[in-house]
């Protein structure tokens, strides 16, 4: 009896150890950009943009787009309409292959949810880049497309990524200025 008192004691333990190091709350801060609002994690960079320009990148680290993908990569980018469709089937679905298509509400706006992927050919092996886009119609001359690329081994970027546009809010004043 007290041996297994002793294992049920020392199982209890290694789960409230395992339960603390792992379970770790994500933080998360809000950033006003321009018409819309957004979370994202603390410890991920997001760059200032010069000129005031509506695009961005959110990664874990410096995003350099010349390295291409080196992990995943949050980006939000405003732009016309018919520039927006052009974007996203130039950079995710030329030369890969669409695996879903949806129709969502983003911040209370309809959007067009794409998922694809395609094969990066690098100089010493080919990566899989998995691409979730989200084409926002703000029912004014500008189309905000959010979006993430991630390589086999971040999927879990993805649940971030998902709370990220969850928690967009467009401000319908500053809206109406574009």
């Amino acid at each position: 009896m007290a041996k297994r008192s002793i294992i049920f004691a020392l199982m209890v333990t290694l789960l409230l150890i395992a339960g603390c190091s792992n379970g770790s709350k994500m933080e998360w801060q809000t950033k006003d950009f321009g018409i819309l609002t957004f979370d994202y994690p603390k410890d991920w960079v997001m760059p200032d943009n010069p000129d005031e320009q509506f695009y961005t990148f959110i990664s874990r680290e410096p995003y350099k787009p010349y390295l291409g993908v080196q992990d995943s990569v949050i980006m939000i980018l405003g732009e016309k309409t018919e520039d927006a469709k052009d974007f996203i089937q130039r950079f995710y679905v030329d030369d890969g292959k669409i695996i879903s298509e949806s129709e969502e509400l983003v911040g209370g706006y309809q959007a067009k949810r794409i998922e694809t992927e395609k094969t990066e050919e690098a100089e010493e092996d080919q990566a899989i880049i998995h691409t979730i886009a989200y084409e926002v119609n703000t029912q004014s001359p500008l189309t905000v497309v959010v979006s993430i690329q991630y390589k086999d081994g971040y999927k879990d970027d993805v649940e971030i990524f998902e709370h990220l546009v969850k928690s967009i809010q467009f401000d319908p004043k500053k809206r109406q200025t574009l």
